[in-house]
């Protein structure tokens, strides 16, 4: 086979082989490769040689969490988007804001920090379905901004959990250009 170099690639488990899983000049000096049985070229090669601080996969400069881990939706690490959800630059961010939902626990009310209310908010959320429109102190809050770690099907412990770690601080931080292009059902 051979490949460019610049080509990205990967073991059948999804490792990476190479500097960040792309064949450069320090993982091999010839744009001509015979590789083991197994090991096969991705189609679509990540940015490399950029800056990733929460080591996500995802660039910090496209990145909605850039100091917690948020790959981007259709990953191996992560499924493809549910209809209910919604991504800015391909990662979750269910109220639409820019900040991903690994490091937003605040969820539209007063104040620039997570407070309280927005503890209370997420609380009154505990075990009820994702997918719903029924969250919330009032219950009529959409349920998916409240699963900061978009784990099973309902709100659970690993997201008070997480809103407990975010308190009395600000959403994120993001990339300077975030919020991304935005899909789903809450884009502004």
């Amino acid at each position: 086979m051979t490949f460019e170099i610049g080509a990205a690639l990967n073991l059948p488990n999804g490792t990476p082989i190479g500097v960040g899983g792309v064949i450069d000049m320090f993982s091999t000096a010839v744009a001509e490769f015979e590789f083991p049985e197994g090991v096969v070229p991705v189609s679509d090669p990540p940015e490399f040689f950029c800056p990733d601080s929460d080591a996500d996969g995802v660039c910090d400069v496209d990145d909605n969490c850039v100091d917690v881990p948020n790959p981007r939706l259709g990953t191996r690490e992560e499924p493809e988007a549910l209809p209910f959800q919604t991504s800015t630059g391909g990662q979750l961010d269910d109220d639409g804001d820019g900040f991903g939902n690994a490091c937003d626990a605040k969820f539209g009310n007063a104040g620039q920090v997570v407070g309280g209310v927005d503890i209370a908010d997420l609380l009154a959320s505990f075990n009820k379905d994702r997918s719903g429109d029924d969250c919330g102190t009032a219950g009529d809050e959409n349920c998916a901004q409240f699963d900061l770690d978009n784990a099973g099907q309902f709100i659970g412990g690993s997201d008070v959990l997480l809103s407990f770690q975010l308190f009395n601080s600000e959403p994120g931080p993001k990339c300077d250009d975030c919020p991304l292009d935005c899909e789903g059902p809450r884009c502004p």
